[in-house]
């Protein structure tokens, strides 16, 4: 006859340990299984906040077709597998072609609807080409409104125009307040800036879609890509001496990038940086413009804000009435401006940084004039 011995009173705290452990790797592995069965069959699971959701491994129901191409239904999301999108999760749909990209690292959140429940804003694209073939068409596309109704995430509308960039999106007060900026790809699928400084727009929710209720419909474009005008734009006259002029002044209009005015011939060098150095959400356009006058040519540097007319300058960090070439690689970085000045004749480079003061930038060179729009 065998002899059934119980275990010593200190080996109970190791085999309650062993079991517990047991127990919950079982039950881990139950979820993940079970999660796994309810994605592949298409019930999503159960969510309370929007704010607690992985974007890379979120099930989400849009009542509303996305940019034409991605129809309303479940759209069930995974991590990006290109690594030029590491931050994007992408979505796919049953019966669909298409794929719903969305950036994880610009997600915006807060109440929309008045009823103290924060929705999740995202930026979205909607692709139907090969996802590693391409990067550019995922930064363009619209904003998406998400949020929880019985456990699921619902996009329950959408805000702002197709196909354009969104650098900067908040919500503030029940709204979305978000920059809007335009971008172009040639031929080689490069891109390429139109000189389109973004701008602010406001949407609000009207319970069954979002409105625009406050900042521009369309953006200032100073050099268009396409054979139109560019937007109405003041630019300053360069003074020599610190009177006479070296370059005419006034209200022109760019076609493509150049425009003859008063006798000069002015080009965009295509040398130019957006930044929102007053931080109201339009963006400022720092610009290199070429002017020709009276058998000299020379580079200036600009700042260009939007006004409800066009692009007004407000500064000129350098007003050149010949006397340098500016070197490339001049930058804007923590609202400091560092150029590089070529003294001609002599060669002699000298380098110059200039703060923003909150309205202008200090240490600039040259003189210059600016009048009224007109």
């Amino acid at each position: 006859m065998i002899k059934l011995a119980w275990p010593r009173r200190r080996l109970w705290p190791i085999m309650l340990v062993s079991i517990v452990a047991l127990l919950a790797g079982v039950t881990a592995a139950y979820i993940a299984r079970n999660h796994v069965s309810e994605r592949r069959e298409g019930i999503a699971p159960s969510v309370t906040s929007v704010t607690e959701v992985n974007w890379a491994d979120a099930t989400v129901d849009t009542e509303i077709d996305i940019l034409g191409a991605c129809p309303a239904g479940r759209w069930t999301f995974g991590s990006s597998t290109s690594g030029e999108l590491a931050d994007h999760a992408v979505g796919g749909r049953t019966g669909s072609s298409a794929r719903l990209v969305t950036s994880i690292s610009s997600v915006a959140y807060g109440d929309l609807t008045g009823d103290s429940e924060p929705e999740a804003v995202l930026t979205v694209a909607c692709i139907q080409s090969d996802i590693s073939s391409s990067v550019h068409p995922f930064l363009s596309g619209q904003l998406l409104a998400v949020t929880v109704r019985s456990g699921r995430l619902v996009g329950i509308g959408l805000a702002g125009p197709e196909h354009a960039r969104y650098p900067s999106v908040r919500v503030q007060d029940e709204r979305i307040l978000a920059q809007v900026w335009y971008a172009a790809l040639d031929g080689n699928r490069r891109e390429y800036s139109i000189f389109a400084p973004a701008h602010l727009r406001v949407f609000e929710w009207n319970r069954n879609a979002f409105t625009q209720v406050a900042g521009r419909e369309a953006p200032l474009v100073l050099a268009p890509a396409k054979d139109d005008l560019g937007s109405p734009s003041l630019l300053p006259t360069i003074l020599k001496d610190g009177q006479q002029s070296a370059c005419p002044g006034g209200t022109v209009r760019f076609k493509h990038s150049e425009v003859s005015h008063n006798g000069a011939q002015l080009l965009v060098t295509g040398t130019a940086q957006p930044a929102d150095l007053d931080n109201d959400g339009d963006q400022e356009l720092l610009v290199q413009i070429r002017c020709t006058y009276r058998g000299v040519s020379a580079d200036s540097l600009l700042v260009m804000k939007q006004s409800p007319s066009g692009l007004v300058t407000i500064d000129v960090p350098v007003a050149n009435a010949g006397q340098w070439d500016i070197e490339d690689g001049w930058s804007l970085r923590n609202s400091v401006l560092n150029v590089v000045l070529l003294e001609r004749g002599s060669g002699k480079a000298t380098e110059i940084s200039m703060p923003w003061n909150g309205t202008k930038f200090e240490k600039v060179v040259g003189a210059f004039e600016i009048g009224t729009p007109r």
